[in-house]
């Protein structure tokens, strides 16, 4: 592995460990698109403590839930989401607590959820828990809360391990963690832009169909994402062994013949997204099912962001720069959603 490989593969093999985490929910991910930089710096440098998002639901033009506290974050000194409770019919339902070690890294995410209705026990009570790194004896992994056992039960446990050029992700799944994933992560040959993955799953009959992914990237920023194809390649070999043939009418024979390929041959990428950024790396355009349009003001703010599915959002915000409001609308002029933003501070 050379240098650029290697370097490449740590910044991934980082970049990893959030991307299987469940820090990062639709609304953060918004929230660093909307002010063009990570929130967590943003919520520092104004020292917020708590927000309170407020909303306003609408069903094809006409409101039908007025102002309600949708969602509620809460801040660390250091600028980090410690809890985050989100709303199920106008009701805060749910909670998710989120806990670092020393060196401020995510390592288990704790969800609850209570009842909506008043009269019945509001207590918060334990659903679900992601560890994202090695907690004492429990392995990284997904459980969830037996109630009847009143302890933490696995659903998921994973690894990850590098070996060669290859990050490999192993996740097993059910009460006998008998079945399992494999994802492989590699450059697509010498190109230190081009990322495969691999997504390979097992059960104990044998392997399943996998799956083949890759994702581009420039200056450190995703601008291509798609499946990888290799029927071409799959044709040749049937070709050249016309024995394997028989194994495409066989449920698992044929699949590890056709990893194998794949393993070994460039294929041909086949974009499903694409992204288009400002010289300072904040995301202008997201091209895919859909097509998302953002324009910006002097401090890479997003002021508007525009979808061809003709929804129209305008955000606002105070002296400050902290994000007070984000209106939508129909291109027909009709309200689509309003969220309002109040702060909170150390």
């Amino acid at each position: 592995m050379n240098f650029l490989t290697k370097s490449f593969h740590n910044t991934f093999l980082s970049g990893l460990v959030l991307l299987l985490s469940f820090s990062a929910t639709a609304q953060e991910t918004d929230l660093e698109i909307i002010y063009g930089q990570d929130e967590k710096n943003v919520y520092l440098t104004n020292k917020v403590k708590e927000v309170y998002v407020e909303s306003d639901e609408y069903y094809n033009g006409t409101l039908i839930r007025p102002r309600f506290v949708s969602d509620y974050y809460l801040m660390d000194s250091n600028g980090q989401m410690i809890q985050k409770k989100y709303a199920h019919n106008g009701k805060l339902t749910g909670k998710t607590k989120y806990e670092y070690n020393s060196k401020g890294v995510l390592e288990v995410s704790t969800s609850f959820v209570r009842s909506a209705d008043a009269s019945r026990d509001t207590t918060w009570k334990p659903s679900s828990q992601h560890r994202h790194v090695k907690a004492g004896k429990k392995a990284p992994g997904h459980y969830r809360w037996d109630t009847t056992a009143g302890k933490w039960v696995a659903e998921k446990s994973g690894r990850t391990w590098v070996k060669n050029d290859t990050t490999y992700v192993e996740e097993r799944t059910g009460s006998s963690q008998k079945s399992k994933s494999i994802s492989r992560f590699y450059l697509l040959g010498s190109d230190p832009t081009i990322l495969r993955h691999d997504h390979v799953q097992f059960s104990p009959k044998g392997m399943s169909e996998p799956s083949y992914y890759y994702t581009k990237t420039e200056n450190g920023k995703v601008v291509e994402s798609g499946k990888m194809d290799f029927e071409m390649e799959i044709m040749a070999y049937l070709q050249q062994h016309p024995e394997a043939s028989r194994l495409l009418f066989t449920k698992y024979g044929f699949y590890p013949v056709m990893d194998k390929i794949a393993r070994h041959s460039p294929g041909r990428r086949v974009p499903s997204r694409t992204y288009v950024y400002t010289a300072q790396g904040q995301l202008m355009q997201e091209k895919g099912y859909i097509t998302i349009t953002y324009t910006r003001d002097a401090s890479g703010r997003v002021v508007t962001r525009t979808s061809d599915e003709g929804i129209i959002t305008n955000y606002y915000y105070n002296e400050n720069g902290l994000l007070e409001g984000q209106v939508s609308i129909h291109d027909d002029g009709r309200p689509y959603d309003s969220k309002f933003y109040r702060y909170v501070f150390h």
